[in-house]
């Protein structure tokens, strides 16, 4: 295992460095040697299909450290494919927003793919807190055998 002087001995001894404490994970951050370029997005036209090991990563990394335990997960497939981005990205936020005002004090944490047919879905993770936890808690489930791995199904 490398030592903490190794891991950064390529940074100047007055380097300021930041390190955020997480539920599971410490992160060290400092300014990148040479300035970032192309779109600050990180994708031009948000047609892509693929999730890259980065955005794969920094999702596991949210999830993993957010502040809540997560309870249940569900899949929000469209139909067909909407127009653009933007529909995608408001129907979400309203989706959000209407679960925030029925169920108050709940958290959430999703992220966004697409099939193989390049169909947007959402997959909506559920947290302990609030009133959207409570109701979790309190829902009978049922267990199923999906692809050989036992799933617990909410009503």
């Amino acid at each position: 295992m490398r030592s903490i002087q190794d891991t950064f001995s390529h940074l100047d001894a007055r380097t300021t460095v930041r390190v955020t404490k997480y539920r599971q994970d410490v992160k060290v951050s400092w300014p990148p040697p040479y300035p970032r370029t192309g779109n600050p997005d990180g994708c031009a036209d948000r047609a892509s299909l693929v999730q890259s090991q980065k955005s794969r990563l920094r999702c596991a990394f949210s999830l993993a450290n957010a502040e809540t335990n997560f309870l249940a997960m569900a899949t929000l497939t469209y139909r067909k494919n909407p127009p653009d981005y933007e529909t995608v990205r408001i129907n979400r936020t309203r989706f959000l927003d209407s679960l925030r005002h029925k169920y108050r004090g709940s958290q959430f944490g999703w992220f966004l793919e697409f099939t193989r047919a390049g169909v947007a879905h959402f997959h909506l993770f559920m947290g302990d807190s609030g009133d959207l936890g409570l109701a979790i808690k309190r829902e009978k489930t049922r267990e199923v055998s999906r692809h050989g791995k036992k799933t617990q199904i909410l009503a």
